[in-house]
């Protein structure tokens, strides 16, 4: 779902699913998957080097063995979510998955 005018603002479309383990919502210009995160969905993060991780969303954890996985508009993201700015109407999505080993 992308905005159409620019009337239209990304925060105000609330998120499409909201699962304990699936979340989307649309992202805003100009901010960060953490900066959007702030106004939809309670949140931690564990900090390290290359940046923030997501641990837990709306007092969710991924669970032993798994974690909350970013992808925008379908695809994974390169970037972690406090360096991600994907622009206005793409779709944000956090899906638990089970860590390969």
């Amino acid at each position: 779902m992308k905005v159409k005018t620019k009337s239209q603002k990304a925060e105000k479309l609330e998120p499409s699913v909201s699962t304990k383990k699936r979340k989307i919502f649309i992202s805003r210009k100009g901010e960060t998957i953490l900066q959007t995160m702030t106004r939809k969905f309670k949140f931690r993060t564990k900090h390290y080097p290359i940046g923030e991780f997501v641990t837990s969303i709306d007092g969710q954890p991924a669970g032993r063995g798994r974690f909350w996985e970013l992808k925008i508009s379908g695809k994974q993201s390169r970037l972690g979510a406090g360096r991600a700015k994907p622009g206005a109407g793409h779709r944000v999505e956090w899906d638990v998955e089970k860590i390969d080993r």
